[in-house]
């Protein structure tokens, strides 16, 4: 025995006191939990998003929209629309055509005096030159920028959209504000006249006639011309000639285009491609028209 104290057992080994660490904090745990928890969502976030830029969308233009300077008057045709006659194989124009003198597709307005009233109206419309009447008994004129044509052919498409017997359409030449002017033109029902109007005195050189060479009726197109020179008029109808005249009353003046409403009073014709040529001074072949009966010449 040892002094001052009792033997220790032998087969015993003196270890150190455990060191043992505190316990952490509760807020600091559940800091630790949260930030490892973060880390390892980042790489399965990294691999699903698609970090590409979003397309950028292109608005779509807004539709166009086109509002016709008047409104044109609908009525269903009630006529049976027929082809235009076929040309005659030698268009014969009587003489050399020299350049254009006015040239007008109405695509867009060139000079063309555009107005509506009670009346009706004159209007450009769809690629085409319209004149439209609302009364019984009524004229209405469109002349053109094209002055004091004397020797020249004229040409020009027409279509009458809606008439009725007793309507008349077609084209002004030679139009003098202080002598007067001629008219030809076409019946609905498929007539032909030519008129000298001087003042208020109007005479026929050709009285309304029938003429196969006509489309008639709505919708029906045909194409007019007019060859005159000097005191001689050749008259064309869908390329054929159909009529000749001679008058010296009026040697120049403007061109144009003229309805009358009959006792429908509804009336209304489009008109297109329009051509106006010089006559070339070239001397051509005399050729003796035909006068309407009755025709003195004077």
């Amino acid at each position: 025995m040892a002094r001052g104290g009792s033997r220790s057992n032998p087969d015993q080994v003196r270890r150190p006191p455990e060191r043992v660490s505190p316990l952490p904090k509760r807020g600091v745990a559940r800091t630790s939990r949260k930030l490892l928890l973060a880390m390892l969502m980042i790489p399965l976030l990294t691999g699903c998003l698609d970090t590409r830029p979003l397309p950028t969308a292109t608005p779509s233009p807004p539709p166009a929209t086109m509002t016709p300077p008047f409104v044109i008057p609908t009525l269903i045709p009630t006529s049976t629309w027929v082809p235009a006659p076929q040309p005659s194989p030698t268009f014969d124009l009587g003489g050399f055509i020299g350049e254009i003198i006015f040239q007008d597709d109405f695509e867009q307005d060139r000079g063309w005096r555009l107005e509506e009233d009670i009346f009706g109206a004159t209007a450009l419309a769809s690629g085409r030159l319209t004149l439209t009447s609302r009364r019984q008994g009524v004229w209405r004129f469109a002349y053109s920028p094209v002055v004091n044509a004397t020797d020249f052919y004229m040409q020009v498409n027409l279509q009458a959209e809606i008439c009725s017997r007793g309507d008349e359409f077609g084209i002004i030449f030679r139009a003098n504000p202080s002598t007067g002017y001629y008219r030809f033109g076409l019946r609905c029902e498929g007539g032909v006249r030519v008129t000298r109007v001087l003042g208020e005195t109007a005479q026929s050189l050709i009285t309304p006639a029938q003429a196969e060479t006509v489309v008639p009726g709505p919708p029906a197109e045909n194409q007019l011309g007019i060859w005159a020179r000097g005191n001689r008029f050749r008259f064309y109808i869908n390329r054929v000639e159909t009529f000749t005249a001679l008058d010296s009353a009026i040697f120049q003046g403007a061109v144009g285009f003229y309805i009358f409403s009959g006792d429908a009073g509804q009336t209304t014709v489009f008109f297109d491609d329009l051509v106006v040529r010089n006559l070339l001074a070239t001397p051509i072949q005399t050729v003796t028209p035909t006068l309407p009966e009755g025709f003195d010449g004077s």
